[in-house]
């Protein structure tokens, strides 16, 4: 389980700090303007890149990974629900899923 983030202060920089995600943050030596920055951080959207793929190129690959790594049948098997799935779906690109 995740730990909920909140600022602590180190003395060794005399700085108040926060880890989000992994990422550790400089909040600054004011604790009200680190909490304010706390505050900014945590209501901030993460936002990824993502590639522009069509469904149909991303089911190849996976098609393909499993043809490779998985037994005959269950890439048969695969193989069939995702075609009928992209048959459904021929245009959906990976940023609309």
């Amino acid at each position: 389980m995740a730990r909920i983030p909140k600022i602590w202060y180190r003395k060794d920089r005399r700085a108040w700090f926060v880890t989000i995600r992994g990422s550790r943050h400089n909040l600054g030596p004011n604790k009200k303007e680190a909490t304010e920055r706390f505050h900014q951080l945590m209501g901030a959207t993460e936002s990824k890149a993502i590639k522009a793929m069509s469904l149909v190129a991303i089911a190849d690959l996976y098609l393909e990974w499993v043809k490779i790594h998985r037994a005959q049948s269950t890439y048969v098997a695969h193989r069939y629900h995702v075609e009928k799935f992209c048959q459904r779906y021929p245009d959906l690109q990976l940023a609309e899923l």
